[in-house]
């Protein structure tokens, strides 16, 4: 055997033993080249925002006086309908936080409603309605004032809480 020989069986012994252990690809057939993709996935959402009427100014009443109605406009501002929900505090003395009033004597409704046919506010969440996506809706409050002391004067406050579910 010849030098010449001896060094070709040597570079394909190499190369033999480079493609079987995969340090040199095959170069024959199918190769692959693999890709990689990302998508960052975003939760719809929905989101209420006052956007007229609040806060809320009932003025001064006398015991057992009704308010004017007070519209207050609500905008689901995501991009998901969401269902609307209503909950009151009971009405306090806005200095001491003493209880001066019951929350039912505030109620609500869709605008033109009478008092009758209005929803006593709970400190329950209750479902009002389904607002669309960017969807506008509105709802009138009326306060009837019925003092548990007949004596009490001051300024009262209430807080009422509009939540969105989607």
């Amino acid at each position: 055997m010849n030098k010449s020989s001896k060094t070709l069986q040597i570079f394909i012994a190499a190369g033999m033993l480079g493609i079987i252990t995969g340090l040199i690809p095959f170069a024959q057939g199918q190769q692959n080249a693999n890709l990689q993709g990302q998508v960052t996935i975003v939760v719809g959402n929905c989101g209420i925002v006052a956007k007229s009427g609040n806060p809320i100014d009932y003025g001064p009443l006398a015991d057992g006086e009704f308010s004017d109605d007070h519209e207050v406009s609500f905008t689901n501002n995501g991009n998901l309908p969401g269902d609307v929900y209503i909950r009151g505090t009971m009405w306090v003395d806005s200095f001491t936080q003493n209880p001066v009033m019951g929350v039912g004597n505030t109620k609500y409704g869709p605008s033109g409603t009478a008092w009758e046919a209005k929803t006593h506010l709970t400190d329950t969440d209750s479902f009002i309605k389904t607002v669309a996506d960017q969807g506008k809706a509105f709802q009138t409050f009326q306060l009837k004032v019925n003092l548990g002391d007949p004596g009490y004067a001051g300024t009262a406050i209430q807080t009422v809480t509009l939540s969105i579910v989607c």
